[in-house]
């Protein structure tokens, strides 16, 4: 049983010692758990518990990119949700390279001035804090 502090609300302790339940809160709750055998002994051992958020998958927002126009400047931001922040931004290793004239920072900014008309498709990949990552391929459209 708990013999001092309490487990974190929705989570219960067994007579067979096992700690079950869904919390609803997050932190850590401090708490001392009795221990009493057949013959009426028993002992004592303080222990803790950290519940911490579950984190959204981490994903790609963007969509789409708007159409940039040829030697003129362009400057894009790419999106992401979920994951731990803050997100590394990079090309896929092996993906189709951006247009000419355009470069990707790691804050996941499209920036510059494209040479050529046309598209490419790039696989786009952020990386969150923790080292998880999402891949999404996206069209860049070049006009005029």
């Amino acid at each position: 049983n708990v013999s001092a502090g309490s487990l974190p609300t929705n989570l219960s302790l067994s007579p067979s010692g096992t700690i079950s339940g869904t919390p609803t809160n997050t932190g850590t709750a401090n708490f001392t758990v009795r221990a009493t055998d057949a013959l009426s002994q028993s002992d004592t051992q303080p222990l803790s518990i950290t519940i911490s958020s579950a984190t959204a998958p981490l994903t790609i927002t963007t969509d789409s990119i708007n159409s940039c126009r040829v030697n003129r400047n362009c400057n894009r931001t790419l999106t992401a949700s979920g994951g731990a922040t803050p997100y590394t931004w990079s090309l896929n290793p092996g993906s189709e390279a951006l247009p000419a004239g355009l470069t990707l920072s790691t804050a996941g900014e499209i920036s510059g001035r494209p040479t050529t008309i046309g598209s490419k498709s790039p696989t786009f990949r952020v990386q969150d804090s923790a080292g998880r990552s999402a891949t999404k391929q996206l069209t860049v459209r070049i006009t005029s």
